[in-house]
């Protein structure tokens, strides 16, 4: 088990995660929560930040892919 704190937005599906100490890749990036939220007192879009206590971004471990 391992944690992630990843930013990542539409099109980085499929992108290796790394171990930060190895250099290896220990996941792959599979799919998160929308990238962008509608800012009403802005009225533009803005980045969706995220708790890092409530998930986000979906890894699939490299050992949980086929051979």
């Amino acid at each position: 088990f391992w944690l992630s704190n990843l930013d990542a937005f539409k099109s980085n599906s499929g992108s290796p995660v790394l171990d930060a100490q190895t250099g290896l890749v220990v996941a792959i990036l599979v799919k998160g929560k929308p990238d962008w939220r509608f800012d009403q007192q802005r009225m533009c879009s803005v980045a969706n930040l995220l708790d890092e206590t409530k998930g986000g971004e979906k890894l699939t471990p490299m050992g949980l892919l086929p051979k």
